[in-house]
Parts: C-alpha cells; sequence; structure tokens
C-alpha cells in the first residue's frame, strides 16, 4: 500500500504514531539521526557534536531500543516514514 493515499483514520493514526515517537527521542538523538541519514559517518558525527564516537554509537543504541528496532537502517525508515528529523 502506498501511504500517500491513506484514509483520513489511518493517517490521523499515523501522525499520531509519529508525534509519540518523536518526543520520545531527544535533539541530540534526533540530531544523529539526521546526520546518518544525509550520510555522514560516524566519526564525522562526533566531530560536529564534539563527542565521541563512542557516545555516537550509545545515541544510536538508545535510539534502537526506543524504536523498537535492530539496525541503524530500520531507524532511518522509521524516521522517513513518520518524518521524526
Amino acid at each position: 500500500m502506498d501511504d500517500r493515499f491513506l484514509d483520513a483514520a489511518a493517517a490521523h493514526e499515523m501522525m499520531q504514531r509519529g508525534e509519540a515517537m518523536r518526543s520520545m527521542l531527544s535533539d541530540c538523538e534526533r540530531d544523529v539521526l539526521r546526520r546518518y541519514m544525509r550520510g555522514d559517518a560516524t566519526a564525522q558525527i562526533a566531530v560536529a557534536l564534539r563527542v565521541s564516537p563512542n557516545t555516537v554509537f550509545t545515541y544510536i543504541h538508545r535510539i534502537l531500543r526506543k524504536l523498537h528496532v535492530s539496525t541503524r537502517n530500520e531507524a532511518m525508515a522509521i524516521c522517513r516514514k513518520y518524518d521524526l528529523v
């Protein structure tokens, strides 16, 4: 099914789910996801945020847990679907 052609009830539910997910993620977590989505490497993200690469990985692990996914690519797909970043 193409998500662009939802009925009103499904679109409303999708918006609510997106808002709930967006509020679960911290600003730093959303920033890390945004940077990965545009193709930045972990080292680049760490430099830009002035943290260690291990801290970036900690953010990712928290994001994965909060979004109930197991990979960074799955997290990015959810972000695209629900417009989280």
